[in-house]
This record gives C-alpha cells, structure tokens and sequence, in this order.
C-alpha cells in the first residue's frame, strides 16, 4: 500500500515534466517579446498546452514532496494522500496565477498576496 501512491506520483511526475520540456523545446508561447511585458504578442495554442502542463508538472511535484515529507515525519493519519493533493494543489494554483499574470504582465505583491490570503483561508477551512 505504501508503494503504490509513491509509483503513482513519481510516474505522473515524470511524464508531465516528459511533456513540459517536449512543450517548452518544440513550441514558442511568445510570438514576439517587448520590454515592458513578458510577451509582445501570445501564441494563444502554446500558452494553453504550457500552463496545462506546467500546473500538472507541480500538482504532481508538490504532491509527491509533501507526501514523502508526510511520510519522512512519520504522521500518524491514516489517509495522508488526501491532505497532499490539496496543499499541492492549493500551491499549484498560486503557482499558476503568478505565471499567468506574469505573461500578461499583471503580477503586483497585492495581486499575488490577495490570492494567497484566499487560498490561505480555504486551506484553514478544509483542515476542520
């Protein structure tokens, strides 16, 4: 049983960072690049399969690290899966919409620390 979630996070971490650098090699998300922002013009087909992969590749990374560091800790839940896949995807999110609002060039502290209020609370919400 103990093996099992690791062969699991450890093959679908693999193949979303497979498919990640095949994204990032073979694609060009930026038509063309400009000072002010990160992109001039976006390539709208590329932006949407990177991102994708991107919050697959760190769900999955962070799922694993926290479930092995869960597991290094020795806690003592019975079902410590549940609770990684939520941190992770909670920091996957936040992850996300910092790289998303970087592209568009509308990443500001208060923006980004808003969000993390926000998830902050639903992560104090969902441990009760």
């Amino acid at each position: 049983m103990l093996r099992k979630p690791i062969t699991l996070l450890l093959s679908t971490t693999l193949i979303s960072l497979a498919s990640l650098v095949t994204i990032i090699k073979q694609f060009e998300p930026c038509n063309s690049y400009s000072a002010t922002s990160f992109c001039g013009s976006i390539n709208s087909g590329s932006i949407i399969f990177l991102q994708t992969n991107l919050f697959l590749f760190t769900l999955s990374l962070f799922t694993l690290i926290l479930y092995l560091l869960k597991l290094i800790n020795r806690n003592p839940q019975s079902n410590i899966i549940k609770g990684s896949f939520r941190q992770s995807f909670l920091l996957s999110i936040l992850i996300q919409f910092a790289m998303t609002s970087s592209v568009f060039g509308i990443l500001y502290y208060w923006n980004l620390t808003l969000v993390a209020c926000i998830l902050f609370t639903i992560e104090v919400i969902a441990r009760k």
